[in-house]
């Protein structure tokens, strides 16, 4: 209680006073019952708890285990994507990421960078495949082609990565029996000649050229931003050309609004 003199009239003033725990906000943000909205929460809007990752096997290792009768010491550890359509001058690629669920949260470990050929160019002598890996976006690696010999052929490069065999292969979904790269993140250069518009994941059973297992296909890729695969629901959005045009189609600027009154981009 408080008593103020200095005023006409002297009164008595109430003061209630809050004492807060001396540790870091987020702690005592918690402790008075304001959830703390991390990575895992933000994916979880409406309360669900995070999936757990369990550990699992590869699918296609354990069919060669129990067609051949053995298991190749390779099978599994090597995965990548492909340039699955042609790019018109050379595949740039400046960051990628794989995951092991279809949400993009468990990220592979790490490993050694695995590529076909990378383009040796002069201009290009500090292009090597771990630069595709070193999360930095401004590094880059390039594959070996070029727009004299028609450019990169579709499934003629792969970036990937090869884990080591002691890591262990997770699944987050309780309802799949088998691990694999499920999700995609790809930032490829922003010149439109130098990218693929489409990709294939995949994984190696044995140390062969043979040994290329499909996984999936993905398409619609864009230039010089981060892409998702597959993408995230309801993150997706295009405009089409409805009718032909004699011309090729030019456009300037596009923007997208959530209301009737184009007032919420």
């Amino acid at each position: 209680v408080m008593h103020l003199e200095n005023v006409p009239h002297p009164v008595s003033v109430l003061v209630w006073v809050v004492l807060v725990p001396l540790v870091p906000f987020p702690q005592w943000i918690i402790q008075l019952g304001i959830p703390q909205l991390d990575a895992a929460a933000a994916q979880n809007p409406f309360g669900a708890p995070a999936p757990t990752a369990e550990p699992a096997d590869i699918e296609q290792c354990k069919q060669q285990e129990e067609t051949q009768g053995y298991r190749d010491t390779y099978c599994g550890l090597k995965w990548a994507i492909w340039n699955t359509a042609r790019v018109p001058e050379f595949w740039v690629v400046h960051e990628v990421q794989f995951y092991w669920d279809d949400q993009c949260r468990a990220k592979f470990p790490p490993g050694l960078a695995k590529s076909s050929p990378t383009n040796e160019a002069r201009l290009l002598r500090e292009n090597v495949n771990t630069r595709a890996w070193d999360k930095d976006e401004s590094t880059y690696w390039v594959a070996q082609c070029n727009v004299l010999l028609h450019g990169c052929a579709p499934w003629s490069h792969y970036i990937g990565l090869q884990i080591s065999a002691s890591a262990a292969p997770v699944v987050l979904d309780p309802l799949q029996t088998y691990a694999s790269l499920r999700c995609v993140r790809l930032l490829q250069s922003a010149n439109a000649t130098r990218m693929t518009n489409s990709i294939a994941t995949t994984v190696w059973v044995n140390d062969t050229a043979e040994g290329v297992v499909v996984l999936d296909e993905y398409h619609d890729l864009s230039a010089g931003f981060w892409n998702r695969r597959p993408s995230a629901e309801a993150g997706l959005w295009r405009v089409w050309n409805s009718a032909p045009t004699s011309q090729p189609w030019q456009v300037a600027e596009l923007l997208f609004y959530s209301d009737l009154f184009c007032e919420r981009e």
